[in-house]
């Protein structure tokens, strides 16, 4: 077990920086400047809502986990999954800042009290962004080869049967990462790296590949409720559309945790399915969930330090 460091000037420099981000995110959801009749039209479709939020939430517990193999790639030391998301939830609403790096200088200011130095948690953090890319890329493929996925569609197999295969080839890469013998088997044959190296990098991908699937599946749930349209769209191809906005969203320097560029990629990636006054709303929405969801984890991951310190 790690360790706990207590950096008390650290610490407070991340809740400063937790409290500057809760304030310009409200900011941000006062400029999405919504009318009467969109707040009332989501009101009525609050379980939808709020069924994507807590996908949504579900994909932020992810992504820490998959940090936490990470760090304990790095490190070499076994780094305890509470803890791992309590700062990863904390710090991650500092994406909304402007810069969209926010997050990951929260998780160097509040991850110092892990014990782990400022180069490995900044190490962490490129290693983070090369999954989240690979993540990212491997999802993209479906709406970027379109015939391929038309092919695939005439097979005999419904949506929620594909959803099945990549859950199972996606749990089957983790399998592999936590089987000793079958890491140093890989290893020995393919890599010049350890196996326990091998077998955190495996677990990492994988979480990361799912939290990828959960994401844009919290955005399918919402274009399967909210659009009155059926244009027999795919989970794979909206999963593929929100990873490529993503991608989009992430690269574009200063677009604070994406907003407003990821909702434009949709727009135009989208439009071939649905109308734009259809899909303005729906990406509303969407934006939306995500500030809920991350609010959410931000609630639950203070409940976990604040049950941590009552123990």
């Amino acid at each position: 077990m790690i360790k706990i460091k207590r950096y008390r000037w650290i610490n407070s420099l991340g809740i400063i920086l937790l409290l500057v981000s809760l304030l310009y995110l409200g900011y941000i959801i006062q400029s999405l400047d919504l009318t009467d009749d969109v707040w009332t039209f989501f009101f009525s479709q609050w379980t939808v809502l709020l069924a994507a939020s807590c996908c949504w939430t579900f994909s932020v517990y992810l992504n820490s986990q998959g940090w936490r193999f990470i760090l304990e790639l790095i490190h070499k030391q076994k780094v305890p999954w509470n803890t791992s998301f309590i700062v990863y939830a904390s710090a991650n609403i500092a994406k909304y800042l402007p810069g969209n790096f926010g997050h990951f200088l929260g998780r160097n200011l509040m991850g110092e009290n892990l014990g782990i130095s400022q180069a490995n948690l900044a190490t962490s953090s490129i290693l983070e962004i090369i999954f989240c890319i690979f993540s990212a890329a491997i999802f993209s493929i479906f709406p970027l080869n379109a015939n391929a996925l038309n092919k695939l569609s005439t097979i005999n197999i419904s949506s929620s049967g594909w959803i099945l295969i990549t859950l199972i080839l996606i749990f089957t890469f983790f399998i592999i990462g936590q089987r000793e013998r079958v890491s140093q088997y890989i290893v020995a044959t393919f890599f010049p790296i350890s196996a326990i190296q091998l077998k955190k990098s495996l677990c990492s991908l994988s979480i990361y590949l799912f939290s990828f699937l959960i994401m844009g599946f919290s955005l399918f749930v919402l274009v399967i409720n909210l659009t009155s349209a059926n244009a027999n769209i795919s989970p794979f191809m909206v999963i593929g559309l929100y990873s490529l906005a993503w991608f989009v969203g992430f690269i574009v320097p200063g677009a604070p945790g994406g907003v407003g560029i990821r909702e434009v990629a949709l727009l135009l990636t989208m439009s071939q399915f649905y109308s734009q006054e259809q899909l303005i709303p729906l990406l509303i929405a969407h934006r939306l969930v995500t500030i809920l969801g991350d609010l959410l984890a931000l609630a639950i991951s203070r409940l976990m330090r604040l049950a941590q310190s009552i123990r």
